[in-house]
């Protein structure tokens, strides 16, 4: 039981870490492009970034519960052309 709590700890750790590098990315990523005028919006950049990184991974898991052809590139460009707009 104990090495079953510490496997759930060090995976919590892991998704943890994986989505702070990633928003983390997405926020630099976004910021430079609204300093480059690509995105005109006045919502905060983490907030698109983290925005962007949630639609995706909620994608992801609409497309395998439903089989549906609108998975993370399909929705990831909707998302895009509406803060690029």
């Amino acid at each position: 039981m104990r090495n079953a709590r510490r496997r759930v700890r060090y995976v919590a750790g892991e998704v943890q870490h994986f989505f702070t590098n990633n928003v983390g990315w997405l926020t630099s990523v976004v910021g430079e492009s609204q300093r480059t005028k690509e995105i005109q919006t006045e919502t905060a950049v983490a907030e698109i970034a983290l925005g962007c990184m949630c639609i995706l991974k909620g994608a992801m898991v609409v497309r395998r519960g439903m089989r549906s052809s609108a998975g993370p590139a399909v929705v990831g460009n909707t998302f895009l052309l509406s803060v690029l707009a």
